[in-house]
């Protein structure tokens, strides 16, 4: 146990992580009650955090983007449309090494992931046709998609979520038991069955990494079947995605325009580099401006895109250079905390998490949407977990 917790701020503490994490499954409004709980809990109980370097990077990252806000084009106006929003998510992560975490892994995922992949299911096997949006996306086969996500309105966030909190669980779970087992079936449904190619592509380079690295070998013949089963799982992943999604093949290799998309977003970078547009609907106002000056018809759905389907292009679009760099800086000097004071284990989830979250952001924007965001730093925050108390003992010994 922590020294700086009493039983029953832990055991708070514990249950607070675990809903945080079961929320990230059902949209973002609950886990906004959670990370509100969570500022609540930090007021109340004002705990020592084992604060670590990389966090000042996003101390940066956060104070840039309320600069950049008011030194922008839209001074001011760009925080009621929302933008980016990151805000305080930065708190998940001391939050996140304040507890023992498995605790609330094992009850937050069970819960979260189990109610989420037995809606997808039985959307996707009885076709329950709900009015609503969050529960189904194009039913009846429309532009995309022919099954629906589950909680959460967009199928990429859906299958982005339960794939970055399925390699924190395979890397960190060591119980074996049935709840083991219910937890690990229902987050690959909810990684298969949104159908999300660049997902599930960045997914398996992500698994890949944790199989072959996770534990030392050099034998030969360890790492070809290593390499077979990374072969198989892939396999039956995309020819399972590519049987439930008609159109799989549909625009591979344009990325369902993405080619343009990238070209026109980065137009508007280029327009304003260092402070960006700032929040709220600015970009696609200068996104269509932009278009409309390359030449090209008005008349593309392409032209009402209202973001720019890329991770790295989007911040650059919002905050400009620094909100890029205050980032890179805050994953770079994590790698490097954590490969000075983790352990193989923590290596390996932390590099794979790193993998996952930026080859995913390659095709979408998921720093752009709350419940994805906060997937990435409750992840982050687990892997960092380990190295984070190792680092606090070796301080203590110093003293």
């Amino acid at each position: 146990m922590l020294k700086y917790l009493s039983n029953k701020e832990e055991s708070a503490f514990t249950f607070l992580l675990g809903f945080a994490f079961a929320s990230l499954f059902f949209r973002q409004g609950l886990i906004h009650l959670s990370g509100l709980m969570f500022l609540i809990a930090l007021f109340f109980y004002r705990p020592r955090l084992p604060w670590i370097g990389p966090f000042w990077w996003l101390i940066g990252f956060l104070l840039w983007e309320w600069i950049s806000h008011y030194a922008g084009p839209y001074p001011g106006l760009g925080i009621e449309g929302g933008g980016i929003g990151y805000h305080f998510f930065y708190v998940f992560l001391p939050m996140t090494l304040l507890v023992l975490p498995m605790h609330a892994v094992a009850r937050g995922v069970l819960i979260g992931a189990g109610c989420a992949s037995v809606l997808i299911w039985v959307q996707g096997l009885i076709g329950v046709d709900l009015d609503a949006s969050p529960l189904r996306i194009n039913w009846d086969g429309g532009e995309l998609f022919s099954r629906p996500p589950g909680f959460n309105r967009r199928a990429w966030e859906t299958q982005f979520i339960f794939s970055m909190v399925f390699l924190t669980v395979f890397m960190l779970y060591r119980s074996r038991g049935k709840a083991y087992w219910f937890t690990m079936i229902s987050l690959i449904s909810g990684v298969l069955l949104p159908q999300i190619r660049a997902v599930f592509a960045a997914f398996i380079v992500a698994l890949s990494w944790q199989i072959i690295f996770r534990r030392p070998s050099g034998d030969v013949m360890l790492l070809l079947r290593k390499l077979g089963l990374i072969a198989l799982v892939a396999i039956i992943g995309f020819s399972a995605m590519a049987y439930l999604r008609p159109n799989f093949s549909k625009n591979l290799l344009s990325g369902n325009g993405r080619d343009k998309i990238f070209v026109v977003s980065f137009e508007v970078v280029k327009e304003f580099p260092l402070t960006g547009v700032g929040g709220g609907e600015y970009f696609k106002e200068h996104y269509q401006k932009a278009w409309l000056e390359l030449g090209w018809s008005s008349k593309s759905p392409l032209f009402d895109i209202g973001h720019a389907h890329n991770d790295m292009l989007m911040m650059l679009a919002h905050h400009g250079w620094p909100m890029l760099l205050l980032w890179l800086g805050f994953v770079l000097h994590s790698l490097l905390f954590v490969w000075k004071h983790g352990k193989r284990r923590d290596k390996v989830l932390f590099s794979s998490l790193v993998i996952m979250h930026h080859f995913a952001g390659l095709a979408e924007t998921y720093m752009d949407y709350s419940n994805t965001t906060y997937a990435i730093m409750l992840c982050y925050g687990m892997a960092l977990h380990g190295p984070t108390m190792r680092w606090k003992k070796q301080r203590a010994k110093l003293a």
